[in-house]
């Protein structure tokens, strides 16, 4: 009789749908050139700028980018942050299962093969899980690019603006041969820029109210799991410092700690006598 034991593979994330969420950042990183390199240094925004003085573009420009710093920064965090792996379950001799039962209920990952503390769900947008130590990364990863999109929306809607204000006064044919294709992909990324940024934004949202109710995208989908009670009355301010505190400890998913919780976690296997178990 023999076991399968699995055998851990050095890679960048736990999930092995993480490559999603590496060309996820491509959304963060082509705006952030476009603007650097074709909106801002353009001479018709130059002039749009110089005629609403009220209005501080640069400033704009400036939160652009530190806004989209941040999003790389969290969007890494919770890629290859440890989501609070826990040790597998301990089989008795008997075949019993001796299952996670202590106050921080943890729940089995099917993507990652893991078993993780007050797992929430796997995203599949970006490729990572999102459970107790990783919450307050992805929660601020959507914040994050919800405001990074809203102000590239407007700072790329006065540069389309500019544009379009430029070509009013041609006839159609003028226009048809004057509309570039600077145009259309200015056009494009105020659509991308709206729909994403409402997206992410509202994401945030439901998951701030959860985290405040201390639910769990588990328990709301499978009611049949039950939902951990705490022995203790939480308010809605120590359930947000209990999610965002974990900023404080935050850890690799390859740090030392995680590799003896996590055990095994890869598809590759190797069999073992059971009579060295």
């Amino acid at each position: 009789m023999s076991a399968r034991l699995h055998v851990p593979r050095l890679r960048v994330n736990i999930a092995r749908d993480f490559f999603v969420g590496m060309s996820v950042s491509l959304l963060i990183i082509l705006p952030a050139l476009f603007v650097l390199f074709v909106a801002q240094p353009s001479p018709l925004f130059a002039a749009f700028a110089r005629e609403h003085p009220s209005i501080p573009y640069d400033a704009f420009v400036v939160l652009f980018y530190v806004l989209g710093a941040f999003a790389m920064l969290f969007l890494v965090a919770t890629l290859v942050g440890d989501p609070g792996l826990l040790p597998r379950p301990v089989m008795h001799p008997d075949g019993t299962v001796e299952a996670h039962r202590d106050e921080e209920e943890a729940h089995y990952c099917r993507s990652c093969c893991v078993y993780v503390q007050r797992f929430d769900h796997h995203c599949g947008v970006i490729g990572a899980c999102i459970g107790a130590r990783t919450m307050w990364s992805f929660i601020s990863f959507l914040g994050s690019a919800g405001l990074f999109a809203g102000v590239g929306m407007v700072i790329v809607l006065s540069f389309l603006y500019a544009q379009l204000r430029d070509i009013e006064s041609l006839s159609m044919h003028q226009i048809s041969t004057h509309v570039t294709a600077t145009t259309v992909v200015t056009f494009g990324c105020v659509v991308a820029a709206f729909q994403g940024g409402l997206y992410a934004a509202l994401m945030c949202g439901m998951y701030i109210v959860h985290v405040i109710r201390g639910t769990d995208s588990v328990a709301r989908r499978h009611p049949q799991h039950g939902q951990h009670t705490p022995t203790l009355p939480q308010s809605w301010a120590y359930r947000l410092r209990r999610c965002f505190g974990y900023a404080l400890t935050w850890r690799s998913a390859y740090s030392a700690q995680c590799v003896i919780n996590r055990g095994a976690f890869d598809d590759r296997t190797i069999l073992v006598s059971s009579e060295n178990m």
